[in-house]
């Protein structure tokens, strides 16, 4: 299967950018965030689009309470937690977050000690403010593995209701996109 072409031009405006420096600034950065959010929502489109009558048939099985394999349950973990899956499975950066929010909590810890002056308050703002961008990606990594585990946990024997509650949510999910 092709990329299609809007994915083919979305990726190019991303890829075809100059290099990212460390004198990259926010004028060039904002751009490229949008360009990947673009990209984001269509490849979430593209993949809701590929299965969606496969989800269309799985949501009147699980509204019939009737079977559900393990290829109808692969076809559910895309819709509902396959980025999270695939994000765990690709970040390398968690043990080096953890290591610097404990570095920087060091930081804190000594700035605790000095006097309060205009410069140590600046430098404590500085270093609480770096700590919030680490801990929120470490805290977004913890918030996709229990994404997945709450799904396996879910899905491990459907009751009735387990599975009406797949369909509205399967439903909801399709019909969003057809909007």
């Amino acid at each position: 299967m092709q990329w299609p072409q809007r994915v083919k031009d979305q990726l190019e405006q991303i890829v075809a950018s100059r290099p990212l420096d460390l004198k990259t600034d926010e004028g060039r950065l904002n751009p490229l965030s949008a360009a990947l959010a673009r990209l984001d929502n269509e490849l979430r489109e593209q993949i809701q689009a590929a299965t969606a009558a496969q989800v269309a048939r799985l949501i009147d099985t699980l509204q019939a309470d009737g079977p559900v394999g393990p290829a109808d349950l692969d076809l559910v973990r895309l819709w509902l937690v396959g980025d999270a899956e695939y994000y765990v499975k690709m970040e390398n950066d968690l043990p080096a977050w953890v290591t610097e929010l404990d570095r920087l909590v060091g930081v804190l810890r000594e700035l605790r000690a000095e006097a309060m002056t205009l410069s140590t308050m600046s430098r404590m703002e500085a270093t609480i403010r770096d700590a919030l961008r680490v801990s929120s990606d470490i805290v977004f990594y913890r918030q996709q593995e229990e994404r997945i585990r709450s799904f396996q946990n879910a899905t491990k024997s459907l009751t009735r209701e387990d599975k009406q509650t797949l369909a509205r949510i399967l439903a909801q999910k399709l019909s969003s996109e057809q909007v």
